[in-house]
C-alpha cells in the first residue's frame, strides 16, 4: 500500500518516522552537507533522540505534500 509521500519521494513501503542525517541524504539524494546545512536553518524538521538530532521523516514528507498544494 502506498505511503503518504511515495508520489513526491518515489520510494514506496513504511517511511521510519525518524532518520539519520547521514541517511536522510542518501534517502532523498543530496549531500550530507547540504542537510547539514538545512538542519541547521531550521529548514526540516528534527527531533532530538537520546544524544542525537534525527531528521523527523513523517514530519518532512507532510510538510513536502502541504508546500506542493501551495
Amino acid at each position: 500500500m502506498p505511503q503518504p509521500g511515495d508520489e513526491i519521494t518515489g520510494i514506496t513501503g513504511p517511511y521510519p518516522p525518524v532518520m539519520s542525517r547521514e541517511s536522510f541524504a542518501e534517502w532523498i539524494g543530496v549531500s550530507d552537507g547540504v542537510v547539514r546545512g538545512w538542519v541547521e536553518r531550521r529548514e526540516i524538521p528534527t527531533v532530538k533522540v537520546a544524544k542525537r538530532r534525527m531528521i523527523n521523516v513523517l514530519a518532512f514528507v507532510q510538510m513536502v505534500q502541504e508546500q506542493d498544494h501551495d
